[in-house]
């Protein structure tokens, strides 16, 4: 039976069933969303449920992630919360997906996207309030590699000279204890406080295995007085080059690597003629977020990110 709350009905739907007014009025400031149509694409194959009151008010999307969790891909833009009784019905859809994920006995994690912050700030709150956990907000950044100013700044801007030794990335399995290292003592980071195990599986899956196609041309490892201190990864999505992950170890940090980093990423990248480079960024890492600002990156979007674990016996 459908779920009856609040004088709305909460019950599945496909995106067929939603008509183009309300696909415009409820995804429409999503930055992803080109018009009804390109809402109704993006919608096509996810596990859609909707809270219905003469219409539909408010619909999320379930997908299968590659490591068997559940992943809530688009939701009502959080700008309708701040409507009467519009926080309610997200918390609801939410509760609902908490639900599906309980009886299925699997993770379920949000990667809300919204290209207005504060958006995604409220989305942000709406996931505290329902009790997901490592909730955090994320920047979305692109880089114009064809602006003439961006590349006399990467020309010009190589940081110091550290007498680092560079190694190709062949295959980013061989550095996931690198990247844990970095990323796992990262106060600002969602992922502070996860396992080694539950990193690799971010890794493989939604980080750096599931962001496009590996490029191991502009992928590096920054060794220093013989031992690594840092890397950076780089994937192919839609054209673009994606700085997939970039860490340096704690004790190597104040040196100047992370701008070497970007620097040589962003040059490999312009030789081999990308038109535009992008990447995330945790919202409370000022300092990357300046880093990759003073490197031409501009804020495009943000992120929304959290994950629950429904079930009593989470698994280990």
């Amino acid at each position: 039976m459908p779920q009856d709350t609040h004088e709305y009905v909460i019950r599945p739907l496909s995106a067929g069933d939603i008509p183009e007014t309300d696909l415009d009025r409820l995804f429409g400031r999503f930055y992803w969303c080109r018009g009804p149509e390109g809402a109704r694409s993006h919608l096509q194959g996810a596990e859609l449920w909707g809270a219905w009151r003469q219409g539909w008010i408010g619909i999320i999307g379930l997908a299968l992630e590659p490591d068997g969790s559940l992943a809530i891909t688009p939701w009502t833009p959080t700008a309708s919360a701040g409507e009467t009784g519009m926080q309610a019905v997200l918390l609801d859809l939410l509760e609902k997906a908490k639900e599906i994920a309980m009886s299925r006995r699997v993770k379920l994690v949000s990667r809300m996207r919204d290209i207005h912050g504060d958006h995604a700030e409220a989305s942000v709150n709406l996931l505290k309030a329902a009790g997901f956990r490592r909730v955090g907000l994320r920047y979305v950044m692109a880089c114009d590699l064809e602006d003439p100013q961006v590349q006399e700044v990467i020309s010009e801007a190589a940081g110091p000279d550290t007498g680092a030794v560079w190694m190709p990335v062949n295959d980013p399995e061989a550095i996931l204890d690198l990247a844990f290292a970095c990323f796992h003592t990262s106060e600002d980071s969602v992922e502070s406080d996860w396992t080694r195990e539950e990193w690799a599986a971010w890794f493989r899956t939604t980080g750096q295995g599931g962001r496009g196609t590996f490029l191991p041309a502009v992928s590096e490892i920054c060794i220093l007085e013989g031992r690594p201190a840092g890397f950076y990864l780089a994937t192919e999505s839609n054209g673009a080059l994606y700085l997939s992950d970039l860490g340096v170890l704690p004790e190597q940090r104040g040196l100047g690597l992370g701008r070497a980093l970007v620097q040589r990423f962003l040059s490999k990248g312009m030789r081999l003629g990308y038109k535009t480079s992008t990447v995330r960024v945790a919202a409370e890492n000022t300092p990357a977020v300046r880093l990759y600002e003073r490197y031409g990156y501009r804020r495009k979007a943000s992120v929304a990110m959290g994950e629950v674990w429904p079930c009593a016996n989470r698994a280990s």
